[in-house]
């Protein structure tokens, strides 16, 4: 029996499903942001934890940044 070629190893997870995901840590970077604006403006939070909070954020928006950028280029090698 026949079998026809085909390209290179498909992707584990499809494209839609890559943004659906970064979509998804984007809210939640979101609304971390806002629930730590609201305990700031309660005085819920020190000046240390909010700092901290802040710098866990950031964090992880610079690594969703970076998952976007790289999910970018893999489609640009698609098209």
């Amino acid at each position: 029996g026949g079998g026809g070629g085909g390209g290179g190893k498909q992707p584990l997870v499809p494209p839609v499903a890559e943004l659906k995901m970064l979509r998804a840590l984007q809210v939640q970077i979101n609304k971390r942001t806002i629930m730590l604006d609201a305990a700031k403006q309660k005085g819920e939070l020190s000046k240390a934890e909010l700092k901290a909070q802040h710098e866990i954020l950031a964090k992880r928006q610079e690594k969703l940044i970076k998952l976007t950028q790289a999910l970018k280029e893999k489609l640009s090698r698609l098209h």
